[in-house]
C-alpha cells in the first residue's frame, strides 16, 4: 500500500488463500484474521486436505489452524495451537499434515528469548480442536518435543506406503528444520 507515493506498511498485509479455476483465473477463496491468541498477525504457511470430510486445513505461522469447507470458503473451525500458553502466543507454527489416524499434525517452536527456537510436533483432532497427547506423556497438550533436534521446524509430512501382500500398514513421517530433516 502507497501513502503519499511511498510504501507503508503500518496496516500490515493481509494474507488470502487464493482459488484458481481451469483457465488460470483467480479469485479470493478467504481472508483469514489474526487468531486472538496469536501472535498479532497471519502468515499463511500450510494447506492439506481433510481426508475425514474433504474440508482445506491451514497452518498460520503466527498462530493456529483453521478449517474451511473447501466448496464455499466457509470458517468451520479455528484450532489454538498456542501450546506454551503464553499471551499473545510467543510459539510459530510450520506447516501440517493429517496422520493415518485423521489427527491433523503441525510442527512448532518457542520464540521466547533464550528459548532458541526449539521445537515441537503437535496433534489435534480436526473437528474439534483438541490437542492430541502422546501416549506416553498423557497430561501433555504436546505429541512430541520440545526437542533440540527440531530446530525451528518448518515442514511436515506423514505417508502412509500402499500394503502389498501381508504386510502391515506402517505410518512415515518427516519433518524438516533450516538444520534437519528427519525422515
Amino acid at each position: 500500500m502507497a501513502v503519499n507515493g511511498k510504501a507503508d506498511f503500518s496496516k500490515g498485509l493481509s494474507s488470502q488463500i487464493l482459488r484458481y479455476d481451469a483457465v488460470g483465473q483467480s479469485s479470493v477463496f478467504a481472508t483469514p484474521e489474526a487468531a486472538s491468541d496469536g501472535a498479532g498477525f497471519v502468515s499463511l504457511l500450510g494447506l492439506a486436505l481433510n481426508p475425514n470430510n474433504g474440508s482445506l486445513a491451514v497452518s498460520d505461522f503466527a498462530g493456529g489452524i483453521k478449517n474451511y469447507d473447501l466448496l464455499t470458503g466457509e470458517l468451520l473451525n479455528s484450532i489454538s495451537t498456542n501450546y506454551l500458553g503464553t499471551s499473545p502466543s510467543s510459539n510459530f507454527l510450520g506447516g501440517l499434515t493429517f496422520g493415518n489416524d485423521g489427527n491433523v499434525y503441525t510442527v512448532g517452536f518457542d520464540t521466547r528469548e533464550g528459548a532458541n527456537n526449539i521445537g515441537a510436533i503437535l496433534a489435534y483432532n480436526p473437528l474439534t480442536g483438541v490437542a492430541i497427547s502422546n501416549p506416553n506423556n498423557p497430561n501433555s497438550n504436546i505429541f512430541v518435543g520440545p526437542d533440540s533436534h527440531l530446530n525451528r521446524p518448518i515442514g511436515i509430512t506423514s505417508y502412509t506406503p500402499p500394503l502389498f501382500g501381508n504386510s502391515q500398514l506402517t505410518e512415515t513421517w518427516s519433518v524438516s528444520s533450516p538444520n534437519l530433516v528427519v525422515v
